[in-house]
């Protein structure tokens, strides 16, 4: 009988990246200003995007890695081959006591771009409902990734996400007596209410008089 042979491929991979920030979108433009921080301890997910329709499709979509942002504010996987990838927030981080409670993703860049573009430092997650906040997908191939985010051509480091504390204030203001006869003392009754669901800092109420009023006092509550 004739030699056998026997063949064997193998492929190589570049090993690759894909990360980067969770942010504090202060002003909710989507992109990230000045003084505006990154927010730490926040759990974020990777997963292949299966179906190839570029967004997370729960139960579809293979689960690739997960990580927890550290004191650096930034996260990162590596070593995924190259393909379609989706990045989530997940959704544990918006329940109480966790890092996002109270957050939303920020709307100011919507339609929300696509982290294909290779631009850093813009929001690129939308949010999904009992889902938290997914990117679409972005696609990474070896050598062909952006230079310009500090990882070299084989990352991209430029999917992003941007959230915001929502408050709802409300004022109210109430005068006693009414009417008031000219010489008669009149006390005016502020009342900024917090209607959440997040905190507010420092809120500041202006109240001018009118011309015909001397102001004499004021009494607060906090």
């Amino acid at each position: 009988s004739g030699p056998t042979v026997r063949d064997a491929d193998f492929a190589n991979y570049q090993p690759l990246r894909s990360g980067n920030l969770v942010w504090n979108a202060v002003n909710k433009n989507g992109a990230v200003d000045g003084s505006e921080a990154g927010i730490n301890g926040v759990a974020v997910n990777l997963f292949s995007d299966t179906d190839d329709d570029g967004k997370l499709t729960p139960g579809t979509d293979v689960f690739i890695a997960a990580t927890v942002i550290k004191s650096t504010a930034n996260y990162q996987f590596t070593n995924p081959i190259p393909g379609d990838y989706i990045v989530q927030v997940d959704p544990s981080n918006f329940a109480s006591g966790q890092p996002l409670n109270g957050f939303f993703t920020s709307t100011g860049n919507h339609p929300t771009p696509d982290p294909d573009d290779n631009v850093d430092n813009d929001d690129n997650g939308d949010a999904i409902t009992g889902l938290g906040i997914a990117s679409c997908a972005v696609t990474l191939t070896g050598f062909g990734e952006p230079t310009t985010d500090g990882d070299g051509n084989n990352g991209n480091l430029t999917v992003d996400f941007g959230v915001f504390q929502h408050t709802e204030l409300v004022l109210t203001k109430s005068d006693t007596p009414d009417p008031v006869s000219p010489g008669e003392t009149i006390t005016y009754v502020l009342t900024a209410t917090n209607n959440g669901p997040s905190g507010a800092t420092g809120v500041t109420v202006v109240d001018p008089l009118p011309a015909e009023v001397t102001f004499q006092s004021v009494t607060t509550s906090q």
